[in-house]
C-alpha cells in the first residue's frame, strides 16, 4: 500500500485559489519512495503524474503540505502495484504508471499495463521484434527486418565488425576494417595529417597544412634553414649555422672578404679582391712603391720615396746631371841602373771628381823589351772598378848595349 511519497515543491508548480485549495501546473511529480504494498506480497510501486504544460488539474485525494510531502488521501488508500494511479479531475493530464510486467526493449509505460513500444518492437509489454532475426552487438530493430548498429558493425543483423578500432579525426567507418578519411587524413583509421607539400628537414606533420620543424629549420615545410647569426655578404644558410657563401668570401658567417694572391707589405683585404694599402704602397696587391716627387729622368722608385737613378744623374728623384771633370797627372820616373834596364814604373795619379770625390790608383805598366807603354789599368779599390785599358804608345829609350 502507497503511504506517503516526496515531491519537488516549486513556485512555478502549483498555484493556490482563493478557497485554499492547490493547483498543479504542467510539471512532472515523481514519487521517489513508496512503502511495500501490503497485498498479495506485491513490490514498491512509484507513481508518476505528469501533466501538459496547457492544462491546469487539480489532483484530488492529495495533501500538498508547505514542507514538500505529498500525503495520499484515503480514497488512494487502496492502491496497490497492480493498478497504481492518480485520480485526475481535469481532461488533457496524463497518468503515466507503472505496467505489469515492465515494458520490454526500452517501452513506455502509458496507462496501467498499456506499454507504448519503440520502433522496431510490438506487443503488450514491447516483447516482440519486428526482425525476425536479432540485431546482435547491440543494434537495434527500427522495422521490416531492418538493424539499426552501432558504430563499428554492419550487416543486415550487424553480424559484421566493420571496423575493431573507432576511425579518428572524423573518418567514417565504410568496411571491414576500413575507414574512410576526411580531407587532410590518411592512415588505416584517418590517425596521420596530411602535409602537402611533405614536411622536409625532418619535420613533422602536427595537422593538415601545418609542420612541426625541428630545431634549426622554419618555414611552413620546415624548407628555410636557421644561422644566428645569420649569414652575411649574400651567403645563403645551408642547414642549421651553416653558411654557404658566395665567391670572394669566406667564413663562418661569409664576414671574411678573399684577396688572390694575397695583399702585400702589411695591405688588408677589404672586399673581394680589393686590398687596402699602407702609405707608400699601391698597385691592386699593394706590391709598388711610391715615391713621392716621383722619380724624374727615367729614374725608378724601387722602395717608398727612394728612386734608382740612371746613369749621369742623381738626385732623391734623379733631377740633378752628373758632370766629370778627370785632371790626369803623370809623372813619369825613369830609373837608369847600369847596363841593364830595369822596370820602370809609371806612377799616374787619377783625380776625378763626382759631386764627391773618388781616387782611383793607376799603374802604367812598361815592358822594356817592347820599348812600349803596353797598357793602362784602373784599380779602384773601394769599389772594386778594375781593368781599363786605354791602349799602347811608343816611347824612346836607349837599346840594350848602348852607352848613355
Amino acid at each position: 500500500m502507497i503511504k506517503e511519497a516526496s515531491w519537488r515543491y516549486t513556485p512555478k508548480n502549483f498555484d493556490k485559489d482563493g478557497m485554499g485549495q492547490m493547483y498543479l501546473h504542467a510539471a512532472q511529480v515523481s514519487v521517489l519512495r513508496s512503502a511495500n504494498a501490503q497485498r498479495r506480497g506485491r513490490r514498491p510501486v512509484s507513481v508518476v503524474v505528469r501533466v501538459p504544460s496547457v492544462t491546469m488539474a487539480t489532483v484530488p485525494h492529495v495533501v500538498l503540505s508547505a514542507v514538500g510531502r505529498v500525503q495520499l488521501g484515503r480514497r488512494a488508500s487502496g492502491l496497490t502495484s497492480a493498478h497504481a494511479r492518480l485520480d485526475m479531475s481535469a481532461g488533457g493530464a496524463t497518468v503515466v504508471t507503472t505496467c505489469n510486467p515492465q515494458c520490454l526493449h526500452g517501452g513506455a509505460c502509458v496507462r496501467p499495463n498499456l506499454c507504448r513500444c519503440f520502433s522496431g518492437y510490438t506487443g503488450d509489454y514491447c516483447q516482440t521484434s519486428l526482425c525476425s532475426e536479432p540485431c546482435d552487438h547491440g543494434g537495434r530493430c527500427i522495422g521490416n527486418n531492418r538493424c539499426l548498429c552501432r558504430y563499428g558493425y554492419s550487416g543486415s543483423q550487424c553480424q559484421i565488425v566493420a571496423c575493431g578500432r573507432r576511425c579518428q579525426n572524423g573518418g567514417r567507418c565504410v568496411g571491414s576494417n576500413r575507414c574512410r578519411c576526411p580531407k587532410g587524413f590518411q592512415g588505416k583509421l584517418c590517425e596521420t595529417p596530411i602535409c602537402s607539400p611533405p614536411c622536409v628537414n625532418g619535420g613533422t606533420c602536427l595537422r593538415p597544412g601545418v609542420c612541426a620543424c625541428p630545431l634549426g629549420y622554419q618555414g611552413q615545410r620546415c624548407q628555410e634553414a636557421v644561422c644566428s647569426p645569420v649569414c652575411q655578404n649574400q651567403g645563403r644558410c645551408l642547414r642549421y649555422n651553416t653558411c654557404k657563401c658566395v665567391p670572394g668570401y669566406t667564413g663562418h658567417r661569409c664576414q671574411t672578404p678573399v684577396c688572390r694572391p694575397v695583399c702585400m707589405n702589411q695591405g688588408r683585404c677589404v672586399g673581394p679582391n680589393q686590398c687596402l694599402c699602407t702609405s707608400g704602397w699601391t698597385g691592386l696587391r699593394c706590391d709598388q712603391p711610391v715615391c713621392r716627387p716621383f722619380c724624374k729622368n727615367g729614374g725608378l722608385c724601387v722602395m717608398p720615396d727612394v728612386c734608382s737613378c740612371p746613369r749621369g744623374y742623381i738626385g732623391a728623384d734623379c733631377s740633378r746631371l752628373v758632370v766629370v771633370v778627370v785632371v790626369v797627372v803623370v809623372v813619369v820616373v825613369v830609373v837608369v841602373v847600369a847596363k841593364f834596364f830595369q822596370i820602370v814604373f809609371f806612377i799616374l795619379l787619377c783625380h776625378a771628381y763626382f759631386n764627391y770625390r773618388i781616387w782611383l790608383q793607376c799603374y802604367i805598366i812598361i815592358k822594356h823589351e817592347s820599348r812600349s807603354v803596353e797598357h793602362i789599368e784602373f784599380f779602384n779599390t773601394a769599389h772594386g772598378f778594375t781593368g781599363v785599358s786605354i791602349g799602347s804608345m811608343r816611347y824612346g829609350l836607349p837599346s840594350e848595349g848602348r852607352s848613355p
